[in-house]
């Protein structure tokens, strides 16, 4: 059984239905260490330096079209810090 919190993962192996709580594991990594992994890999992608990376804010699309077409004429630039950072956890929830 792997149960896995937001503080923290607990792994108890069921051998024929009987818990074995001797061989219980436990580890501090839970979702919210995962949630912090997933948010900095998704700056390192996003980042100016990052010129091949394809993964785009929804709020940044103009309209459909295809982003290889004509990647800065689709773009639109928000500079509100508190925006910016609300469609980058409403991305990295989407991914």
């Amino acid at each position: 059984v792997v149960d896995v919190g937001a503080g923290g993962t607990r792994v108890t192996p069921v051998v024929d239905g009987l818990l074995l709580k001797q061989s219980q594991r436990r580890s501090g990594r839970g979702g919210d260490w995962l949630s912090n992994v997933q948010w900095k890999g998704l700056l390192s992608l996003l980042s100016p330096s990052n010129k091949t990376s394809s993964i785009v804010p929804r709020y940044q699309l103009r309209n459909k079209e295809s982003l290889s077409s004509n990647r800065s004429k689709n773009l639109l630039s928000r500079d509100n810090p508190h925006f910016v950072r609300w469609a980058m956890h409403d991305l990295m929830y989407e991914v």
